[in-house]
């Protein structure tokens, strides 16, 4: 089973991503910006696995603090605290980085390489989800 690795540069991250993805109700946003930092990025964790391995059933993702020595990956980055979305995709290696300029910025970043690969969204929810046809991790190559 191929493996694409998903890099949360937080300790522990491997262990506790998914309960950061869903703490939003513990969080004042306004005001602690490392934990709605570390929430964000693991929401976009969270939504890249789902729609990853529905795509490729193949393959198998997984969550690490640090880049893998060889094989495909995703490093997410939030970068400022900006509110116009604004994100980059840098090819690196066997991997991307997806730096959002802000929280907006990250999500958006995520979504995109999921368009690229060619996920569509007609509506919220299962029933909008358009599945890519012929999906693979050539999108990792962007740039």
């Amino acid at each position: 089973m191929k493996e694409l690795t998903l890099v949360l540069k937080y300790p522990q991250a491997a262990r506790q991503w998914r309960n950061w993805a869903n703490s939003e109700w513990k969080i004042d946003f306004r005001h602690d910006l490392g934990k709605a930092t570390r929430c964000t990025i693991s929401y976009a964790v969270a939504e890249l696995q789902y729609f990853l391995e529905r795509s490729l059933p193949e393959m198998k993702t997984v969550v690490s603090e640090t880049i893998p020595p060889a094989g495909p990956y995703i490093e997410l980055e939030i970068s400022g605290n900006d509110f116009t979305g604004a994100f980059e995709l840098k090819s690196s290696g066997e991997g991307i980085k997806v730096i959002g300029h802000g929280r907006n910025g990250l999500l958006n970043g995520c979504y995109e390489l999921l368009r690229i690969q060619g996920w569509r969204w007609l509506e919220p929810g299962v029933y909008g989800e358009c599945a890519p046809e012929n999906p693979t991790l050539d999108f990792l190559k962007t740039n």
